[in-house]
């Protein structure tokens, strides 16, 4: 009876299976630890490929100062240039993914999460149609192909000329209002809230929004800050640039910073340089971050190393190949 305990400790739920005479567990274990350091190490060589990325754009926009020799307005070439790697790195995230079999629920929050941690801001829904692009290059060849070139290089051209149309706004709120950022926080979170069919509420709509952040604020909202927003965001166009231009974590919150910032971009869009920073882009990419480079010579190994396996999972041959070796 005691015995028959004994073995039903080990036996019970256990599944009937030995592995090929061919099959080594060793070699798969060590095949094994190969892969879990090979995507321990995915996260620094990210951030190591764009930073570099980052710094061959800085020298491309410092190349295309837009300030007057002998002016001495500040000019942050490094967030100029984070805001065309942002793309680059949110289209290329997608292929990214695959290194670490991310959800694709997850893969919004991974990318975010790696932009912050090279000082990059980006809304979910740019970053959400960058990774739409890169699937539809890998799942529709045929119909929908949009190369990393093409569909990076279209989305910043059209957020450039869109930058370009929030700087009016933008001056008129740091000359002309130029109050704490918490308000402007607040006057764009209100605004929002009041969409209808997710239309922005119109600009007559304005003057009632204001009123109420002046009541729960008057201190930090003043009556005089009040009348000159309301003339600030006089059309229902000024609404949308003011909303646009406050809604974009990439972009700086000072206007004339944003003028210079906008600036400059035009011009290395001009330069025709856009193209050869795509292409740094994609030879970082395929030198650090390709398949053979990363995850693929352990991959293709373990499956190589499970086909003599009589079928079981890739998860139950890690735990037995790891008892394995542990008993050894």
């Amino acid at each position: 009876m005691a015995t028959d305990a004994i073995y039903d400790r080990w036996l019970r739920d256990a599944q009937g299976w030995a592995p090929e005479s061919d099959w080594d567990p060793k070699e798969y274990y060590e095949w094994f630890l190969r892969l879990r350091d090979a995507r321990g190490r995915l996260k620094e060589t990210y951030v190591q490929v764009d930073q570099e990325l980052i710094e061959q754009t800085k020298k491309i926009c410092e190349e295309h100062d837009p300030r007057e020799k002998g002016k001495t307005a500040p000019m942050d070439f490094e967030n100029t240039a984070k805001l065309l790697v942002r793309y680059m790195v949110a289209y290329n995230f997608y292929h990214r993914s695959g290194f670490e079999d991310l959800d694709e629920k997850m893969v919004i929050s991974a990318t975010q999460k790696h932009l912050g941690k090279i000082g990059m801001g980006m809304k979910d829904v740019d970053v959400a149609y960058m990774l739409q692009k890169a699937a539809d290059k890998t799942y529709f060849v045929l119909f929908l192909q949009v190369p990393f070139g093409e569909a990076v290089k279209a989305r910043f051209t059209e957020f450039v000329k869109v930058g370009e149309s929030f700087v009016p706004v933008a001056l008129d709120w740091r000359f002309k209002v130029n109050t704490y950022d918490a308000v402007a926080a607040a006057i764009v979170t209100e605004i929002v809230s009041e969409k209808k069919d997710g239309a922005l509420p119109k600009a007559t709509e304005i003057p009632a929004i204001l009123k109420r952040i002046h009541k729960r604020s008057p201190s930090s909202f003043q009556e005089w800050a009040v009348e000159a927003t309301t003339k600030m965001l006089a059309t229902d166009e000024r609404v949308g640039q003011f909303v646009g231009f406050r809604s974009d974590p990439g972009l700086p919150n000072l206007g004339d910073n944003l003028q210079r910032q906008m600036q400059c971009l035009k011009l290395v869009l001009e330069s025709g340089k856009v193209d050869d920073l795509l292409n740094t882009a994609v030879n970082l990419e395929e030198e650090h971050l390709s398949w053979e480079k990363t995850i693929g010579p352990a991959v293709t190994a373990i499956r190589r190393l499970g086909g003599r396996s009589a079928g079981q999972s890739a998860e139950q041959l890690a735990d037995y190949a790891r008892n394995h070796d542990r008993k050894r």
